[in-house]
């Protein structure tokens, strides 16, 4: 597009006339191509693949290039195409989706820095207005993620690495894991409130508040689970038990009457909070230590990642595994999935077939529920059915054939998953 976009792109001779009197020429000289590049390149960003979380970093520097050519010196070549559409209304609000994309995605601010080891957990406020972190230098710190600037002095007074952070659901009290303790601090003042939580006889990996506050669970190296009245500082129950190594991760469901807990012994195990037992059987299906796990916010679907590489989706209610695992990760990598497809959202599948079938979605053109190509408003009323074959894309729209020439698209799209 780029290179297509240039001042008086149509040649007119008379620039008082308005864009209604040059349609003709408009229709002549104004390819279908870079009018289908202006109206569509805000929604391939915002809403496409996202290139940055490929890794690619040469690729992603070619990208930016791009962006920032067109940004500097071809805006406003742009804006004289839509208003020769007759769409300048529509370039106003694509250039706020745009500024408001790029807002959302870019990093805000420079790193966060002051802990002088590694960090292991970071946890949001409920309100959002303070960061927590838990670091192996033995202190937890407090950040304004507006500001980036450490809120009040580092919280002091674990002798060992710190695990896991985790806020209360109403932000008044903040836990902390480390080696055989659980502390609680006062957000505000940095206080800490009460003793420490002592019971377990080794690590403490995670800690989670039930979603009312009245529950704090933790799950350490010693195989168990225990629950704490966090007002009291008192243990709730009888340690829970069942697991056979490491317990690396506590989650309560949203209704807080579930809890799931992860393993090294490759197993999730789901239990009742308020009665200690154990809900159904073991959740099998992981190869190798199960690090995390996490419910949905409605509860349905709980989620859990191991050292297999892969992610399992349960159904909580039946332990029953919800399709196939998800596959993808490698080392050091973060990955989007779409729970209900259960495929990644954050890349393509490989280049398609000679002839591969595809179908429309939100006005996507879509392939293996990945976002392959947006549809312009005039093709959204119709029945649709798409195949690609040999860098062609065919569209029906009740009685017409249309047929887009996007070989240079799939390709960029093959180099690119190169990179990857």
């Amino acid at each position: 597009m780029n290179q297509l976009l240039r001042e008086n792109v149509c040649n007119l001779c008379d620039l008082s006339k308005s864009s209604s009197e040059v349609q003709d020429i408009v229709e002549r000289d104004l390819s279908k191509g870079i009018q289908y590049c202006c109206r569509s390149w805000p929604i391939h960003l915002t809403e496409g693949k996202r290139w940055s979380e490929s890794g690619a970093d040469g690729v992603n520097r070619h990208h930016e290039a791009d962006f920032e050519t067109f940004s500097k010196e071809k805006v406003l070549f742009w804006l004289e195409v839509m208003s020769l559409v007759g769409a300048t209304n529509e370039a106003v609000s694509m250039a706020k989706q745009v500024y408001q994309w790029l807002s959302t995605w870019k990093q805000v601010g420079e790193p966060l820095t002051g802990h002088t080891d590694e960090v292991n957990s970071v946890c949001f406020s409920p309100d959002g207005k303070l960061l927590a972190s838990g670091s192996d230098d033995e202190t937890i710190r407090l950040w304004d993620p507006q500001t980036g600037k450490q809120f009040g002095e580092p919280l002091t007074g674990h002798t060992d690495w710190c695990y896991s952070v985790c806020f209360s659901l109403d932000g008044k009290l903040l836990a902390s894991g480390s080696k055989g303790t659980i502390r609680l601090w006062d957000p505000q003042t940095g206080k800490q409130f009460g003793e420490p939580l002592t019971g377990h006889t080794w690590w403490v990996n995670s800690v989670c508040f039930s979603p009312d506050g009245k529950l704090l669970a933790s799950g350490s190296s010693d195989q168990t689970i225990r629950l704490w009245d966090p007002q009291t500082g008192k243990q709730f129950g009888e340690p829970l038990t069942g697991h056979t190594d490491w317990v690396n991760s506590v989650c309560f469901s949203p209704d807080g009457k579930l809890l799931a807990s992860g393993s090294d012994d490759e197993t999730i195990r789901l239990w009742d909070p308020q009665t200690g037992k154990q809900f159904g059987e073991p959740l099998t299906g992981h190869t190798d230590r199960v690090n995390s796990v996490c419910f949905s916010p409605d509860g349905k679907l709980l989620a859990s990642g191991s050292d297999d590489e892969t992610i399992c989706l349960w159904d909580p209610q039946t332990g029953k595994q919800v399709g196939e695992p998800l596959k993808g990760h490698g080392d050091n990598t973060q990955l989007i999935w779409d729970t209900l497809a259960l495929q990644r959202t954050d890349i393509q599948p490989d280049a398609p077939s000679p002839v591969t079938s595809a179908f429309v979605k939100d006005h996507w053109v879509t392939l293996s529920s990945s976002r392959l190509f947006w549809l312009p408003p005039q093709y959204w009323n119709y029945h649709h059915i798409v195949i690609l074959s040999r860098g062609k894309l065919a569209v029906t729209a009740e009685e017409s054939l249309y047929i887009f020439d996007v070989s240079s698209a799939l390709e960029l799209d093959h180099r690119l998953a190169a990179y990857s």
